[in-house]
């Protein structure tokens, strides 16, 4: 008798179990997770933008920021070329991230050119200032608005965004990746 209830008490636990155990797929989101970007195909170093997907309303605004992964020396600049649709959104304004700027004591120069479905970001040390980065880091936040109902993305183009050493020797990025926005 007391077997019987072992092996129904037994089954019971094992259903129950089994049962009540449930996996979970999840969307890693974090712009330096290495492991997560070579899943990706996103190899350092590399620029990426975070968060991965966005969600906004129309006439809302958004945030993108950009952000270095792992370079392999040390740097003094950075050209990052993004591309969006201009049918569904409209960059407001775009802002220094803390990488360059951290420190406090040299402020490098920071520029930006917007054109037509273009952001052509720069953040260089100028001259004589010996100033370097030599980690990861969040390069600039871009503020859009939201114009139109879409699903389209923002990308970053690996061949003409560029980092670049103290002694002014380009480091070719081995990848990126982009924002997906959903404007409802």
């Amino acid at each position: 008798m007391k077997s019987q209830k072992s092996i129904y008490l037994f089954i019971f636990l094992t259903l129950l179990i089994s049962q009540s155990c449930e996996t979970f797929e999840l969307e890693l989101d974090n712009p330096i997770d290495t492991i997560a970007n070579e899943e990706a195909d996103v190899f350092p170093p590399a620029l990426t933008l975070y968060p991965l997907t966005i969600e906004a309303s129309v006439n809302e605004q958004f945030t993108v920021s950009l952000f270095i992964v792992k370079p392999d020396t040390t740097l003094a600049g950075i050209h990052a070329r993004l591309y969006y649709d201009v049918s569904n959104m409209v960059p407001d304004t775009i802002t220094p991230g803390i990488l360059f700027t951290n420190d406090g004591v040299v402020t490098p120069l920071f520029t930006n050119d917007i054109s037509e479905g273009q952001i052509d970001i720069n953040v260089f040390y100028l001259g004589d200032q010996f100033s370097y980065v030599d980690q990861t880091g969040h390069v600039a936040d871009i503020y859009f608005s939201a114009l139109t109902a879409s699903t389209s993305d923002i990308t970053i183009d690996s061949t003409e965004s560029e980092l670049v050493t103290p002694a002014d020797q380009v480091i070719p990025l081995k990848g990126v990746r982009g924002s997906t926005v959903i404007i409802q």
